[in-house]
């Protein structure tokens, strides 16, 4: 969280307004882009990876420090708007890690949930017996079986078109009456995977059993026509030893 100290404060208020803009906006990503990707203020543009030592220029544009002086080693110019730029004009931005270690907490969190419900996904594609159609595997929107896996910030699963479809016709509110819009989910393909699975082998297990019915089917009838046969034969063999008692033979 940001610091309040009354040194933390005074260089805060020294910021020029285009760089106290800049860290509002990477406050709200930190604390509302979804986990799966860092957003762009909390990046530098040149390495497109989370800054470890922010410092921004004249113009107002923020670098990591490694990156920029890297950068200005061969081309003396800011990369973004290539006006002259020497390192000793770069100012440090310590603020500006506040945010990003408040978004990589989420993201810790998000990444723990996530393999939570792989490993939850995977148990269920393995389990025998199989369950038909898992809770986990179902839309909390249309209560059917997710076909295209998408997930939000919380760890929450839906089936992407569903979803598409309930937020346009509730005006971007979830089941809960949250705000929430497509920007808000990610696609989640470790989960699809781990559904096809389950769907493969759900199908296996399937025509297992019907393979199955389809021999005892075939063996009850065996049973029936052998008994047949053996009762008529026996039948006819009764009557032809009768009949040779009287010297005909068929």
């Amino acid at each position: 969280m940001a610091s309040n100290s009354p040194l933390s404060v005074f260089f805060s208020s020294a910021l020029p307004q285009l760089i106290k803009n800049y860290l509002e906006q990477a406050r709200h990503a930190a604390l509302t882009a979804h986990p799966a990707s860092a957003p762009q203020p909390l990046i530098c543009p040149i390495s497109l990876q989370l800054m470890t030592e922010p410092v921004y220029t004249p113009s107002g544009f923020v670098y990591d420090k490694k990156n920029i002086l890297k950068a200005l080693a061969t081309n003396p110019t800011d990369p973004q708007n290539r006006e002259p730029l020497k390192p000793s004009n770069l100012k440090p931005l310590p603020e500006l890690l506040d945010h990003i270690r408040l978004f990589t907490e989420r993201q810790t969190s998000y990444s723990e949930t996530k393999k939570q419900l792989i490993r939850q996904a995977s148990d269920l594609a393995y389990a025998n017996p199989l369950s038909a159609n898992p809770a986990l595997f179902l839309c909390p929107i249309s209560k059917k079986r997710i076909k295209e896996p998408v997930i939000t910030a919380a760890g929450k699963i839906y089936d992407k078109q569903a979803l598409k479809q309930y937020l346009q016709e509730t005006g971007n509110l979830d089941e809960a009456g949250c705000r929430l819009t497509m920007a808000d989910v990610v696609d989640f393909p470790e989960f699809q995977e781990k559904m096809n699975r389950h769907a493969f082998y759900l199908t296996q297990a399937s025509e297992t059993a019907i393979d199955a019915s389809e021999v005892i089917s075939v063996n009850h009838t065996n049973c029936v026509y052998g008994f047949f046969n053996t009762l008529i034969n026996n039948i006819f063999s009764g009557t032809k030893h009768e009949d040779n008692s009287k010297g005909l033979v068929f």
